[in-house]
């Protein structure tokens, strides 16, 4: 089966599909643009039953219950740590082949993993990774606290925003709601991460139902794999006895393999009971490190984690989460029975359940098709131009030469004018901007623009040319330091003038620079200056 055809196509009459992201197993990732959130990005999960070939009728409705139980489980557990959906649909592409998808909220930062990769031997270093699951444990406690076990716990379901300072945990499409009646439990999951309860058949031992204790298995093989620089290759459905060699003389490591250990112990009873329990012990293990000479920097501040911040209550109960979008009730009438949506004439399929949203191409000259290969009627005066006599015809081409000639010059004159009016336009703007400057110059006080100053609570701070981390660094502030607020961006970053640099890492004659405004590094009161 053919991938969907959705790219630069308009989905629901409102969704712009871009590009695709990625691709499953049984669905597709598209990157979109919504028209009606002033071009927000997101992201269409489009369900593909024919990707792995011709389903099974009954395949097919279980790909189709998972889909849909998909949306209940991220509903169940909307966090600022966990994906976001933001709604759903039904619809056919641009081939007329139906689908149904989901709308998710889009991480442009990648996944952890990726981000693993792009490091010094594939690995974070071990207080970047506590940074980071720690936002992951906040998910995963609620999720559990809600009943929601999510069964497909790897660093490539971890989804980072683009400055990296963010994670949200991503695919709970095989999602199991313990309060469901079926406890049944089938095999799902990457071997290198999945439980010993995620292979029945292969088990030794049987569980009659699944546990948080799953998700805890899951999570410390990730870590492995996140710390350590590689998967836990040799260690399926097995535990964890020891680490890396690029890890293993650290002072650390015989307490993160003891953690490990116990999480990933064969019997579900023998592990931490709770989310918070693992990661009480995981954090822990970031006292066991030598103190350095100086607090480690990472290269974005939003990431910056220190030893004592590790073991800070996980902040479970989430906050600020707009509601639920409706939620879906997905028909099974996809593969299975699409041959029953075809006629001798190549068309669209009909509306599925009255909901049907046929997929338009924005950037083709005319609507995506309601009648693919549909005949259109030949124009009256292209048909009267096969009978007239040839004196007829002649005058007839003179007009159509004529017609189109008198638009051009009339278009032409349109245009001279719009750009008469431009010019106009920039040169009084100018000529006000270079008068406005100069007042400004003259009059405007420059040391009391907000009010407001900035003291540095963060173990030394990086100060950079521009509002974000992108942009180079200038020098570092030392904490408790006070500073003048000169300006602040939306983005959370604050321009400042620096009234002391740090003597390890000073700036020159540069006064003033950019810090990342989070509360966390700093503190930003209205006192006044002198």
């Amino acid at each position: 089966m053919p991938q969907l055809k959705l790219e630069n196509s308009l989905v629901d009459e409102r969704y712009e599909v871009r590009e695709r992201l990625s691709l499953g197993s049984y669905a597709e990732i598209f990157v979109a643009r919504d028209r009606r959130a002033n071009g927000q990005e997101l992201v269409i999960k489009a369900l593909n039953p024919h990707l792995q070939g011709t389903p099974e009728s009954d395949l097919e409705k279980t790909l189709i219950e998972n889909f849909q139980n998909e949306a209940i489980a991220l509903d169940a557990v909307r966090h600022p740590h966990v994906i976001l959906r933001l709604g759903h649909g039904t619809a056919a592409d641009l081939n007329g082949v139906p689908f149904h998808y989901l709308v998710l909220e889009y991480m442009p930062g990648g996944d952890l993993l990726r981000l693993c990769k792009g490091c010094p031997g594939g690995a974070l270093e071990l207080q970047k990774a506590l940074f980071y699951y720690k936002q992951v444990c906040e998910a995963l406690a609620y999720a559990h606290s809600k009943g929601v076990i999510h069964r497909d716990l790897k660093p490539n379901n971890f989804l980072l925003s683009r400055d990296h300072s963010l994670l949200k945990v991503a695919d709970f499409g095989v999602a199991k709601i313990t309060g469901e009646e079926s406890a049944e439990i089938t095999r799902v999951g990457a071997d290198i991460y999945a439980p010993p309860e995620h292979h029945p058949d292969e088990s030794r031992g049987h569980v009659g139902r699944l546990t948080a204790a799953a998700d805890i298995y899951s999570l410390a093989k990730s870590f492995y794999t996140v710390n350590g620089g590689r998967p836990p290759s040799q260690f399926i459905r097995r535990p964890i006895t020891s680490l890396p060699d690029t890890i293993n003389q650290q002072p650390w490591a015989q307490s993160l393999l003891t953690v490990l250990n116990r999480a990933t112990a064969e019997k579900p009873e023998d592990r931490y009971a709770t989310i918070i329990e693992f990661w009480s012990e995981l954090a822990n293990v970031a006292t066991k490190a030598q103190p350095a000479r100086n607090p480690v920097t990472v290269e974005d501040d939003a990431t910056r984690v220190r030893t004592k911040d590790a073991k800070v209550e996980l902040k479970v109960a989430p906050t600020n989460i707009p509601a639920s979008p409706e939620q879906p009730e997905f028909t099974s009438l996809l593969a299975s029975e699409a041959s029953n949506l075809s006629t001798s004439t190549p068309t669209a399929p009909p509306p599925i359940a009255d909901k049907r949203k046929i997929v338009v191409n924005f950037d083709a000259p005319t609507p995506a098709p309601e009648t693919v290969a549909k005949s259109e009627p030949v124009p009256p005066r292209i048909a009267r131009q096969r009978t007239q006599s040839p004196s007829v015809e002649q005058d007839m081409q003179l007009e159509s030469f004529m017609a189109p000639m008198w638009r051009r010059v009339a278009v032409a004159i349109l245009a001279l004018l719009f750009l008469t009016t431009l010019v106009s336009v920039y040169r009084y703007a100018r000529e006000h901007r270079t008068t406005t400057a100069a007042t400004n110059t003259t009059n405007t006080p420059t040391n009391k623009i907000f009010g407001e100053q900035l003291e540095v609570i963060a173990d030394g701070l990086t100060v950079r040319s521009g509002p974000g981390a992108s942009f180079d660094k200038l020098g570092e502030i030392t904490q408790n330091s006070k500073h003048k607020v000169v300006s602040k961006n939306p983005n959370g970053w604050v321009q400042i003038e620096v009234s002391e640099w740090s003597p390890r890492y000073p700036a020159g004659s540069q006064k003033q620079g950019w810090v990342n405004g989070n509360p966390k590094f700093v503190n930003i009161t209205s006192r006044g200056w002198f």
